[in-house]
């Protein structure tokens, strides 16, 4: 199953780390999918990063960021283990939505009589 994602940044959290102001420590982020089937299902991702491991020279400050720095931040932290969690979620949620919840009909609730006496 073939799967395009778009992404979409969410929330940043920043925090001074070392050398660096306002460094961007936490992702949150969408990526919405479709399948060649036109199935469509959300993941929301949460990418930590640590500016410690960034060189002084090639710190980018928070005024200086868009979306397509940070996204690009989110995709080079990517493993395979969460790229596999997306495609798990997606499949889940396609699947979910592809049943329906109903009461049995041969289910017939117990009746509760009740009973008032007159005073």
């Amino acid at each position: 199953m073939n799967i395009d994602w778009s992404y979409t940044l969410g929330e940043i959290t920043v925090k001074d780390q070392g050398a660096h102001t306002d460094a961007v420590v936490v992702v949150r982020w969408v990526a919405d999918g479709i399948d060649e089937e036109g199935n469509t299902a959300p993941y929301n991702g949460t990418t930590f990063l640590n500016a410690m491991e960034v060189p002084v020279s090639d710190f980018i400050s928070l005024n200086d960021l868009n979306d397509e720095i940070v996204l690009g931040w989110v995709h080079a932290a990517m493993d395979e283990m969460q790229e596999l969690q997306m495609r798990m979620h997606f499949k889940n949620a396609v699947a979910q939505k592809a049943s329906r919840t109903i009461k049995a009909p041969w289910h017939v609730p117990d009746v509760v009589e009740t009973v008032v006496e007159d005073s």
